[in-house]
């Protein structure tokens, strides 16, 4: 099975506890679209269990590239919004790598993708983390904006065929405020971030692409 989730900040219990209640095995694949770091406790250490997974792959989320623009670039505008959104453990626990172990985790970091296109039981996905993004977006600048920051509208432009599934923006944008968030379905479109450590009735969401079945924790 194929799995999507998203928006983990930090809560590598959370993330561990929905794989033991989707019955997460070695033939399945899991999807994660980005910001995994930053607001909870153990973000580097949910990014380093990720990168060891063969069935586990990251789409880049703006927390992550605030990582590689401060730690691989020197960018201290970067590292200052890094801190200012939830990323002083992020910060703590980087810096507390050895170089080596650094280096690896920034190099795993700058070969994620920043939206990948797939095809699950006939139905085509573009997952990624903030918005719909495809190869005729315009410059690198704007795509970059597009995958990375740009929150996602009902009324975007979508080709028929695709769906666009995305973290980023907490669901209760799109629908009215529940008493825990739940993952928005709507036209072409699946939104995927619950809110988990960002508002109050947030949770971590979770679904499966072949059976479009829900999970929260």
């Amino acid at each position: 099975m194929h799995y999507v989730i998203s928006d983990v900040h930090g809560e590598i219990d959370q993330l561990k506890n929905i794989l033991d209640k989707i019955g997460f095995g070695d033939e399945d694949m899991l999807y994660i679209l980005g910001d995994v770091i930053n607001r909870g406790k153990f973000g580097i250490e949910i990014l380093q269990f990720i990168k060891d997974q063969n069935n586990m792959i990251l789409i880049r989320g703006n927390h992550e590239q605030m990582l590689i623009d401060a730690f691989r670039y020197g960018d201290i505008r970067a590292l200052r919004m890094l801190c200012n959104n939830g990323g002083w453990e992020t910060r703590t626990d980087f810096e507390a790598l050895n170089k080596e172990e650094q280096r690896e985790l920034l190099a795993y970091l700058i070969r994620t993708p920043i939206f990948l296109e797939l095809e699950i039981a006939g139905v085509h996905y573009h997952l990624v983390h903030a918005s719909y993004c495809d190869e005729e977006t315009g410059d690198h600048k704007k795509k970059f904006n597009k995958c990375l920051w740009e929150r996602q509208q009902i009324n975007s432009v979508i080709p028929e065929d695709v769906i666009v599934i995305f973290g980023h923006t907490p669901t209760n944008y799109y629908k009215e405020t529940e008493e825990q968030l739940s993952i928005f379905i709507g036209p072409n479109m699946i939104a995927i971030d619950c809110g988990l450590n960002f508002v109050e009735n947030g949770r971590l969401g979770c679904m499966c692409l072949e059976t479009k079945a829900c999970y929260y924790l």
